[in-house]
């Protein structure tokens, strides 16, 4: 629900991204600024529909991805030993790539 203004082109990464973000709109009661007001609210109201789902950014050093990897490494060996397939060697791995 952009408006087509340069402002909110410049914006745009701040309103759809991780991010809370407070919108203030200005209105003029004069008369000569009728039209412009509505289009403000309208703007307002739609901005005020949008969800966005926040998610946290991970930064990980060499120590947090290792202990990663080898966690999902943990789970499927313990998903393969569930479904009785045997864990080929990384070497065997490589052989069948170059085939």
């Amino acid at each position: 629900p952009y408006r087509d203004s340069k402002l909110t082109r410049i914006l745009q990464p701040a309103l759809g991204g991780n991010t809370r973000t407070a919108i203030i709109c200005t209105v003029s009661p004069a008369g000569l600024y009728t039209e412009e007001t509505i289009s403000t609210l309208r703007f307002a109201s739609r901005a005020k529909k949008v969800q966005n789902v926040a998610a946290v950014n991970e930064i990980l050093d060499d120590k947090a991805l290792l202990r990663r990897y080898r966690r999902e490494i943990n789970e499927l060996r313990k998903l393969v030993a569930t479904t009785g397939q045997p864990i080929e060697e990384t070497g065997d791995l490589e052989q069948k790539r170059r085939e």
